[in-house]
């Protein structure tokens, strides 16, 4: 069974990593998290792919919340 895990982000730079590092220690591997942000400025998903490599992170940007 493969699962989709969806993260709808606006300005989260702080949240983000901790979910992240949350999701990595999971037994369970079968998944791929989508994380849709909603035109944050902050930063929070620069380097995301490369600060969690073991994960398989796609990201999809919005201009606007």
């Amino acid at each position: 069974m493969h699962i989709s895990i969806i993260i709808v982000t606006w300005n989260s730079a702080y949240f983000i990593p901790r979910c992240l590092s949350s999701l990595s220690v999971q037994t369970f591997k079968d998944f791929e998290i989508v994380i849709v942000d909603n035109g944050s400025v902050d930063d929070a998903l620069t380097g995301l792919e490369e600060t969690y490599p073991e994960l398989d992170v796609k990201i999809e940007r919005l201009e606007t919340n």
